[in-house]
């Protein structure tokens, strides 16, 4: 039975704060098209207005009735096609009948012989001459359809005004409906996001427990063109206590699922690149380390390696873990020590031309046999699991995986596939690792759309 989920106006602040540029963007930008629009492509529109006082002779009352039926007729009149044709061509417009029928209003105020008569039209000066052409046509036209004489019409007010657009409406206007959009369009990429966010994501789609959460950090700075960090700089307490205690839960995880099953030689796995394996892999061979641990950290992603660029290049000489297979470099020559973090480093070396037939060699096999006995843990920096095979081809070597999943980055199909890998072969999965979490991205908002 799934939980419902309470979600406050503080929850949809948040969402939106997380959504904040998209919000802005897409509102600025309606509401700038609108205040385009309006200030260089709509034409203006004037509308020019005169009210009248009809009056009317006591003989014509008798053949025009009563004063409804005579404003019905006054106004059909005033709108029909002789008169418009008339007006048309007394100030030569381009324009047809039903183009200027069309622009021509009129209304009888109450049932009086009082009327409105208006005109629109982009130009202001062309939309008067319209109603005084009308005007001084009216009479005449009148008395020739009803034929009746003492048609009178009495001119109370006229006038012309600018009727839009209205510029600052219309982007006002603009604004809240592009603000009103694009939370619509924020709302709908976050339920097709199709990204792992939180624990629960990983619980619900792979069934497998988060050992650790691993907060987002930025540990590593670029010198010349090489990457280069020394033993505090990845789990310093003083500026990272969060990420030191991330890896410290990892540990005591790993400590206590070594009780259940072997936990010495761990590979730690992806989906895809990008999501922080190889960094996972350091900072908890540090964290062993630290805890008195021997700690054996390699390189076994032949594709792109990345210890041997992580680390200063005076440990590092090219040599490595194909070279030690290939028999091309004793093991002792590529080794080294990491400071006094009590890690050994093992580089993936040279690239071999067949990673995946290398790494599940006897060779490879018989190496990490060896080396058990020298180490506590071995723990394996592999490929991406959803674009090569290679870590496939070492999981009979090994004892336990380690998967990495990072917040909005890694997709549900992409982790699924690689996850299913993994159990199709029977290896034993530690648990998931959810790694550059951001908490300030997810709150109960994203938890009520996904359930």
């Amino acid at each position: 039975m799934q939980q419902s989920v309470e979600v406050t106006v503080r929850d949809i602040l948040f969402f939106l704060k997380r959504r904040f540029a998209l919000i802005i963007v897409l509102t600025l930008s309606v509401g700038i098209l609108c205040f385009a629009a309006s200030k260089f492509i709509l034409s203006p529109t004037y509308e020019s207005t005169a009210t009248l006082f009809v009056s009317q002779a006591e003989e014509n009352k008798s053949v025009v009735g009563s004063a409804v039926k005579f404003g019905d007729t006054f106004a059909f009149i005033l709108k029909n096609q002789p008169l418009l044709e008339d007006a048309i061509a007394a100030l030569h417009l381009n324009m047809s009948v039903k183009s200027l029928e069309n622009r021509v209003h009129i209304s009888e105020i109450g049932s009086t012989e009082i009327f409105t008569l208006s005109v629109r039209d982009s130009d202001e000066i062309r939309a008067a001459a319209i109603i005084d052409a009308i005007l001084t046509l009216a009479p005449g036209e009148i008395s020739k359809t009803l034929q009746v004489d003492s048609v009178q019409i009495v001119i109370l007010s006229k006038g012309t005004v600018y009727v839009g657009p209205n510029i600052l409406n219309n982007s006002f206007t603009g604004l809240f409906v592009g603000f009103a959009a694009s939370c619509i369009v924020a709302f709908v990429l976050e339920l097709l996001n199709n990204k792992f966010m939180t624990s629960e994501d990983i619980n619900n789609k792979l069934t497998c427990r988060v050992v650790a959460v691993v907060p987002t950090y930025q540990p590593l700075k670029a010198s010349s063109q090489m990457i280069t960090i020394d033993e505090n700089s990845i789990l310093r307490e003083r500026d990272w206590a969060h990420l030191t205690e991330s890896y410290y839960a990892m540990r005591a995880n790993l400590k206590h699922a070594a009780q259940q099953h072997p936990a010495k030689k761990i590979i730690i796995a992806s989906a895809l690149s990008g999501e922080g394996r190889t960094s996972v892999a350091v900072n908890l061979a540090i964290s062993l380390g630290r805890s008195g641990k021997r700690v054996l950290l390699i390189d076994a992603d032949f594709r792109n390696p990345g210890l041997g660029v992580l680390f200063s290049p005076s440990y590092y000489h090219g040599s490595g873990l194909s070279d030690v297979l290939l028999k091309n470099a004793p093991l002792s020559d590529c080794l080294f020590q990491y400071g006094a973090s009590g890690i050994t480093i093992l580089p993936s070396g040279i690239a071999p031309a067949s990673p995946n037939d290398l790494l599940e060699s006897d060779a490879m096999q018989s190496l990490l046999e060896t080396l058990s006995n020298d180490y506590d843990h071995i723990i394996l920096d592999t490929p991406p699991m959803a674009v090569f095979s290679d870590t496939l081809s070492l999981l009979p070597a090994i004892d336990s995986v380690l998967f990495v999943v990072r917040q909005n980055v890694t997709p549900f199909e992409a982790a699924e596939f690689s996850m299913n890998s993994l159990k199709a072969q029977n290896v034993h999965v530690l648990g998931c690792i959810l790694n550059g979490f951001d908490a300030g991205k997810t709150n109960k908002l994203y938890a009520s759309m996904k359930h």
